[in-house]
């Protein structure tokens, strides 16, 4: 990812900040969580985080996470899965979604 499509460009981001260096970035300016958060949380635990604004203003990031690599799988197929009912209701209109052992709070 260059630059320009950091400023031009709706980006999805997989993984957390210890994997992905674009959601370090945007951890580290608390715009999604941190490594101390992920930490705080544990195995069992997956997000999708809306960051509206992310490196621009006006450019969405949307960061699909988990505390693991499993995790982060679960989550993957949650988005896939999207047009199911349980999935829309726990996704839609929402900026952060977070799964603990596969349910939503």
């Amino acid at each position: 990812v260059t630059s320009a499509d950091k400023s031009t460009k709706p980006l999805i981001l997989v993984g957390g900040p210890y994997a992905n260096d674009l959601v370090q970035e945007l951890a580290t300016g608390t715009k999604t969580w941190t490594r101390a958060q992920w930490d705080a949380q544990g195995a069992g635990t997956a997000i999708v985080n809306l960051v509206n604004d992310a490196f621009v203003s006006g450019r969405s990031a949307l960061v699909v996470s988990g505390y693991t690599a499993a995790d982060t799988r679960t989550v993957t197929t949650v988005l896939q899965n999207f047009d199911s009912a349980a999935n829309k209701a726990a996704l839609l209109n929402k900026n952060l979604v977070v799964w603990k052992n596969g349910v939503v709070s």
